[in-house]
């Protein structure tokens, strides 16, 4: 007997707004479902005719490569899915890649359906680096995406994952550097005693980004400069006095967090502890020296 849901598969198509690749490539597999397209696929006109007369124009002639997700129809991931994807290439160098629209295309092909993205990567251009991505860039990416694609967004790294990707899309540089701070704050606290956390995260960043005791006390120095930016706005004041100086502190923001999950997701072992509860992250911590009793 039948339970009487629709299992028809559909594909969301996302147009890949300012991003190229330096290499000629006509399709690549990111992750299962996911892949990576250089051709349009073909769309009816009731979906185009919903986009302004400039939207038309840059869909049809500007994007050059385009995302597909492929899944269940009545399932509502292939967003988030997207949107590691766009993470993921922040991750491996800032650029302007960005998600405006999404088209989805039902099996039959007799059901489609249009949307505005409202997640776009809003660019600092403090925190900037133009260009093609390389063929072991998009390798790279690709690395990241997969590990992106295995924290379950319920998870205590999942809320770590959220923050970090909003930290991106905002289009102030007051929240922009919050939300960062937040993010690496929920990945690198382990107890919800609020004496000496500050010191405790300081630490557990130097620990795990630096290699040798140069690097680590030059991450301190990051870190603590920066923590300063971040307690000046929730004091109410600003970091700094002139708009460049505070889009600076932004992308310094933004360079400890995308130092912070590269660590994270080149190291199984970090990726495994920072999903467990405060006793395992503790416990992690310590072994690697990156924590103070």
């Amino acid at each position: 007997m039948k339970d009487g849901r629709d299992k028809r598969a559909r594909t969301v198509y996302f147009p890949l707004h300012d991003f190229l690749l330096a290499e000629h490539l006509e399709r690549v597999t990111l992750a299962r479902g996911v892949t990576l397209h250089r051709r349009a696929p073909d769309f009816h006109e009731a979906q185009l005719k919903e986009l302004g007369r400039q939207e038309r124009i840059d869909i049809k002639s500007r994007i050059a490569h385009w995302l597909a997700v492929r899944g269940p129809r009545r399932s509502h991931s292939s967003s988030s899915v997207a949107n590691n994807w766009i993470f993921a290439l922040w991750l491996v160098r800032p650029t302007r890649a960005s998600l405006h629209h999404s088209f989805g295309v039902f099996d039959t092909g007799t059901e489609t359906s249009f949307a505005r993205m409202l997640t776009r990567v809003v660019h600092n251009r403090f925190d900037y680096q133009p260009g093609p991505f390389t063929k072991d860039e998009l390798r790279q990416a690709i690395q990241k995406f997969r590990g992106l694609m295995r924290i379950g967004s319920n998870s205590r790294l999942g809320l770590a994952l959220s923050l970090s990707v909003e930290s991106t899309w905002v289009h102030r540089w007051s929240p922009g550097i919050l939300l960062a701070a937040s993010a690496v704050e929920s990945m690198l606290t382990f107890t919800t005693n609020h004496g000496g956390a500050t010191a405790r995260l300081k630490t557990a960043f130097s620990g795990l980004t630096g290699s040798n005791a140069k690097e680590r006390d030059a991450a301190l120095l990051r870190i603590e400069r920066a923590y300063g930016k971040r307690s000046e706005i929730v004091h109410g004041r600003h970091s700094s006095p002139t708009s460049a100086g505070r889009l600076k502190d932004l992308a310094a923001w933004s360079q400890i967090l995308r130092d912070l999950w590269n660590q994270v997701l080149a190291r199984p072992d970090l990726l495994e502890a920072l999903q467990g509860d405060d006793a395992t992250r503790k416990c992690f911590f310590q072994s690697v020296g990156a924590a103070r009793s």
